[in-house]
């Protein structure tokens, strides 16, 4: 009979016996278990036993080691400290803003700082502030400094400063907003929770009416400083004049912001900025309205050129204005601003005027059978309104660099006949109104098409004898009428 070694506990179903005995190489406790992993070869049992401790070293856990060589999540703040880092983070985000907005509209900061200044203790108290009927409970980001700047600018009232001009700075990185987090300093950024990053460094656009919901929200915390009950309709005149002529290219574009001055100075709409103004009453996007109403009442009359030709060289100018790079007009730097989407139509445009089709016989049998699937037959794809390849004859005739030939191009064209074919053009021109101009002042096109539908019926109540349900809005004017007598 083999002799007894007193071990370890065995553990073998909760065994609590320490005492065992090899038999065939094999350790077995005093209950008949078998410790797996103690196997003896060439077992002498003639020797004496020779008892052995085993040394048991505790191991740390990997997480306790990680948690206790890192240093960068011990620095971070956390609760009401969090909040003061977070609102320095905000505050040194909302002076680059301030001074971006001084160089970009041309304006003197010391003009506009003392009311920016008030504004900012205003937004902090309705959003951290102890009194519940104010506070919002949630906090505010770079979408609300932007609003608070522009509503010290305009409550100033001597600069034409529009939430438009604004949106294209932030499209154009002239004003942080994206990509902002490195304008914070590095000793807030270390120590900055990174929950709040997502409130200093927005990952969208304010493209479907969010400046302006932030504009309105503000304007109500902040006070009645900040409240126009009135804003003068001259104020935005030089936005009338720059869409048309900038941005629509249109020829005649005196003469449409005469018609849509006329249109203003017979409805008077009201423009305010006040608690119990809607999105869709902001005066910008009322204006809007109005200079789409414009420019389809200009094109109801005897224009010079053709509203089909207007269509195909506006379509074209865009996709050039879109990607300077055709024109070879921009700088390499404005690659780094570029946005996702904008970055993949840019290369699907490439690939769909630049890149050589592969001939059938460099083609796989896979892609050879797609083809014979789906065919891919000139005769179906509509090149009309792409852009003319670098080095083609006409390459020159439009250059994204110079609206004025653009224009040109568009005076030169004869106009439309055809009742059916200007029927067609009309709607064409109000889809392609909507969307272009939703797109550039930043709003759904949902709510713009619902103020021109608001507008159309309000014209044709003033002038039933000139409005029909067989015309698109109004009546084409006579020779010898002005626009509205």
């Amino acid at each position: 009979m083999s002799q007894w070694v007193r071990g370890p506990v065995c553990g073998v179903n909760n065994c609590q016996s320490r005492l065992y005995h090899w038999s065939d190489g094999m350790q077995i406790c005093q209950y008949g278990h078998v410790v797996e992993g103690h196997i003896e070869i060439n077992d002498d049992h003639d020797e004496n036993p020779v008892t052995t401790r085993r040394l048991r070293i505790p191991r740390q856990n990997e997480s306790q080691l990680g948690r206790g060589s890192g240093t960068g999540a011990s620095d971070r703040a956390y609760g009401a400290n969090a909040r003061l880092v977070y609102l320095k983070c905000l505050q040194a985000l909302l002076h680059f803003q301030a001074s971006r907005f001084a160089l970009m509209f041309k304006c003197d900061e010391s003009e506009f700082k003392p009311a920016l200044k008030v504004y900012w203790l205003r937004l902090i108290q309705a959003y951290y502030g102890t009194n519940d009927e104010t506070k919002t409970g949630r906090i505010p980001g770079a979408l609300d400094t932007v609003s608070i700047i522009y509503l010290s600018l305009i409550q100033r009232g001597k600069y034409p400063v529009y939430v438009s001009d604004v949106l294209q700075g932030i499209k154009h990185s002239t004003i942080p907003f994206l990509k902002c987090i490195h304008l914070i300093p590095k000793a807030y950024r270390e120590i900055l929770p990174s929950y709040y990053i997502k409130s200093l460094e927005p990952y969208k656009l304010p493209l479907c009416g969010e400046m302006y919901e932030s504009i309105l929200t503000n304007a109500k915390h902040i006070g009645a400083e900040c409240h126009l009950d009135v804003i003068n309709l001259s104020f935005y005149y030089p936005l009338v004049f720059k869409t048309l002529s900038r941005h629509l290219l249109l020829p005649n574009s005196p003469s449409v912001s005469f018609i849509c001055f006329c249109l203003l100075d017979m409805l008077s709409p009201q423009l305010s900025l006040t608690p119990k103004t809607k999105t869709s009453s902001f005066p910008e996007l009322q204006i809007v309205s109005f200079i789409m109403m414009a420019v389809k009442a200009s094109f109801l009359q005897s224009v010079p050129f053709s509203l089909e030709n207007y269509l195909d060289i506006l379509t074209r100018y865009e996709s050039d204005s879109e990607f300077p790079l055709a024109g070879n007009s921009s700088d390499q730097s404005d690659l780094l601003d570029w946005s996702v989407t904008k970055t993949d139509n840019y290369c699907q445009w490439v690939y769909e005027n630049l890149v050589p089709e592969r001939k059938d016989e460099e083609l796989t049998a896979m892609e050879r059978r797609l083809r014979q699937i789906f065919s891919l037959d000139e005769t179906f794809v509509d090149t009309s309104l792409r852009p003319p390849p670098r080095g083609s004859p006409n390459s020159d005739k439009y250059p994204s660099s110079n609206v004025g030939k653009y224009i040109e191009a568009i005076a030169s064209a004869s106009s439309i006949d055809g009742n059916d074919t200007k029927a067609q053009a009309f709607n064409a021109l109000d889809a392609r109104l909507i969307s272009y101009l939703s797109i550039h002042f930043g709003v759904s096109k949902k709510l713009l098409q619902k103020n021109y539908n608001d507008l159309e019926k309000t014209i044709k109540k003033i002038l039933p004898s000139r409005s029909s349900s067989n015309s698109p809005a109004l009546q084409p004017l006579g020779k010898s009428e002005t626009p509205f007598n």
